[in-house]
Formats: structure tokens, C-alpha cells, sequence
């Protein structure tokens, strides 16, 4: 499914949100799912990293949406993030958190060894987001951009909105 052409450029708004920000959420989760993942489409990093974490949910929990899809809109629209937030969101019932706070509490969901990750919570944010800045503003650069976005397997088709 193609998507709609790339944004010169998709920064997260002029003031970068909080790492993590509670909200309520419970209305538009799917049933079943404890979170929400959205992520850039076109970006080749992201789609390898949302089949890291398919791989890896046992539970099946998480359910995916490429920022730019429709099924991203209305979480979107609730965090005040716009149409391409340029960054890994996360949504749970009661918050949602962007960067490298996002991709921790993802992992905590997925078991061990992966929930070791939380323990990186104990350094702020904005040190822990350093590296996951650099590496965001380069990864259409140096792991590629597609044209159109991943389809799911039939066996993934139910965790994507």
C-alpha cells in the first residue's frame, strides 16, 4: 500500500513533548492490545525494528501503525503530534511516550531478556536521548527508505490498524 508522499522534513513539534506523557487511551485501543506502536512508514530501520519486536511478542500485545496510515490518525491527533511525528511512539491505556523512553517500555512487554531494558529508565531522558536523536536524524541515510509500506504476513495482518 503506498503511502503519502514524505514530508521535507517530519520533526517532532517545534517543542519536543515530554518522554513520557499520561493520557487516556482506553477508548481507542484495540481489545487485547496493550500498546500501540507507531512508526515511520517509509523508514527501512523502523520496519526492521517492528518486526524485532513481532518476533518477539509472545502474547501478542502490541499492535503497529505506520505514522502515516489512517489507524495512526486518531493517536495521533490525541498526543498533538501532527501527521508524521518523526519518532518511535508508544501508546498504553494511560500514556504515551516517544523515543528512547517508547522503545524501553516496549521492552519491558516482551519478556525477559528484553525487560532487562527497563533498568534504563534510571538515566533521564534527555541523556538517554542523545544517541537516539543522532541515530534518528540519520536512519533514512544509512539503513535506506522505501516506497511504499511493509505488508504485514496473513499470520501479522491482525496486529496492524
Amino acid at each position: 500500500m503506498p503511502l503519502p508522499a514524505t514530508p521535507a522534513s517530519s520533526p517532532i513539534a517545534a517543542a519536543a513533548p515530554p518522554a513520557r506523557t499520561r493520557a487516556d487511551f482506553s477508548d481507542l485501543l484495540p481489545p487485547g492490545a496493550a500498546g500501540v506502536v507507531l512508526f515511520d512508514g517509509y523508514c527501512r530501520l523502523c520496519d526492521r525494528s517492528v518486526q524485532f519486536v513481532i518476533d518477539r511478542d509472545r502474547r501478542r500485545v502490541f499492535r503497529f501503525a505506520p505514522s502515516q496510515s489512517p489507524g495512526a490518525a486518531p493517536f495521533l491527533a490525541r498526543c498533538g503530534l501532527g501527521s508524521a511525528p518523526g519518532t518511535i511512539v508508544f501508546i498504553e491505556r494511560d500514556a504515551w511516550s516517544v523515543r528512547s523512553t517508547a522503545a524501553i517500555r516496549m521492552a519491558r512487554r516482551l519478556g525477559f531478556p528484553w525487560s532487562l531494558a527497563a533498568i534504563g529508565l534510571i538515566v533521564p531522558a534527555p541523556l538517554r536521548d542523545v544517541g537516539y536523536r543522532v541515530v534518528a536524524r540519520n536512519r533514512l541515510r544509512w539503513f535506506g527508505q522505501r516506497d511504499t509500506c511493509r505488508i504485514p504476513t496473513a499470520e501479522e495482518a491482525g496486529q496492524f490498524l
